[in-house]
């Protein structure tokens, strides 16, 4: 499962995993992707596949990636 939730969006370049974060016994992916991307249809089939997993997911508008800047900016300090 998680090799496809890395590679889901790699098919015509529609998105990229910017960070895995594991914390609190949760996995948690998050991802740029194109704003004409289907996240729920592309997520809910990988959630099908694995239905003992509980797959939840988010989509926030973030055209100038500032949660990877200020995540990076957090917990990579000099």
């Amino acid at each position: 499962m998680d090799i496809e939730l890395v590679c889901a969006f790699d098919v015509d370049r529609m998105g990229v995993v910017t960070l895995i974060e594991t914390f609190g016994g949760k996995r948690n992916y998050y991802f740029y992707v194109a704003s004409d991307t289907d996240v729920p249809t592309t997520i809910s089939n990988i959630a099908h596949r694995y239905p003992a997993e509980e797959l939840s997911w988010s989509v926030y508008p973030d055209p100038y990636w500032n949660f990877i800047t200020e995540y990076a900016r957090d917990y990579f300090k000099d």
